[in-house]
């Protein structure tokens, strides 16, 4: 699917527009020209002295402090600059970060600490005390399956953890796994994307269950509910993981259309969560969903 030019342009202006200059930066680096160190000088912003990443670099939850699930966002970007100077340092004290907060009763680690009730955040993100955890953490996965890619992806720089040990957990969890939720199936896939093949490979068929299970093939409910496309599954793989040609011709039809009647593309999960202080984040989600759909077309 091609995008015209005119509806390309008003997309990177609704990225520049309602992005944060971390998406601007991106935007530039992707499309216009390479830019590494200004992406990498605005996701140093969000950087904390102990390594980790919070400062709502996942605009849902605003907590200052590092928590592995914004650390874990942060990577999903140095990943892919990772052959750039500068990106070296941002890594090894992301990693240090990971293995000082590794909670080994749960062989993983729990998204966010308490704390983050005391800034403003969604719902999914409160802090449940009497439990231990967020809603978010009753699926493992996420973020520890992913959290455990980038332990093994750089494992020159682990110190203190058995990264082929936590590897054996994730997969044991994968393949032990009944029940589905998405957004665990999406930290699977970064997971499998950071392994070898040797190791990626036994992981395929588990995934692909998984997505036929939770995809969405219905455009309506991608548009007003929120529904897993297919997009959010490929994105940059070169695996489909049993995603037919149809529908994920089908998704860019969908973006083509919607970034070229709207030039931008909007929180499908509805802006009534954008109050008491989150009211910056819905702009800031329609610049990353309208940077992410245009990286999608890129791709594919």
């Amino acid at each position: 699917m091609i995008l015209n030019n005119r509806a390309f342009q008003d997309a990177c202006r609704t990225v520049t527009r309602d992005g944060r200059p971390l998406e601007a930066a991106l935007c530039i680096h992707q499309f216009a020209k390479p830019c590494p160190q200004l992406v990498l000088g605005e996701l140093s912003k969000f950087q904390n002295d102990d390594g980790g990443f919070g400062h709502g670099i996942e605009p849902d939850f605003l907590l200052p402090d590092s928590s592995p699930l914004a650390t874990s966002v942060a990577l999903q970007l140095l990943v892919q600059l990772d052959q750039y100077p500068g990106s070296s340092s941002m890594i090894r004290s992301a990693i240090e970060y990971l293995e000082l907060s590794y909670d080994p009763g749960s062989m993983g680690w729990y998204a966010t600490p308490p704390t983050v009730n005391d800034h403003p955040h969604t719902p999914w993100w409160h802090f449940q005390v009497d439990q231990g955890m967020s809603e978010i953490d009753k699926n493992w996965g996420n973020p520890s399956a992913e959290l455990i890619g980038y332990l093994a992806h750089y494992r020159q720089h682990v110190r203190r953890l058995d990264v082929d040990h936590l590897v054996n957990i994730a997969m044991g969890h994968l393949h032990r796994m009944t029940q589905y939720d998405d957004h665990e199936i999406y930290c699977y896939i970064r997971l499998h994307n950071l392994l070898p093949d040797s190791q990626a490979v036994t992981m395929r068929d588990a995934i692909s269950g998984a997505v036929a299970e939770v995809i969405s093939h219905d455009p309506h409910g991608w548009e007003f509910d929120y529904q897993p496309r297919p997009m959010d599954f490929v994105g940059e793989s070169d695996h489909r993981f049993g995603i037919s040609d149809d529908l994920i011709e089908l998704n860019l039809e969908y973006v083509v259309d919607k970034l070229t009647h709207d030039g931008v593309m909007r929180p499908s999960w509805g802006r009534r969560f954008y109050t008491d202080g989150l009211e910056d984040s819905w702009s800031q989600w329609q610049g990353i969903l309208t940077l992410q759909a245009l990286r999608f077309l890129d791709w594919h």
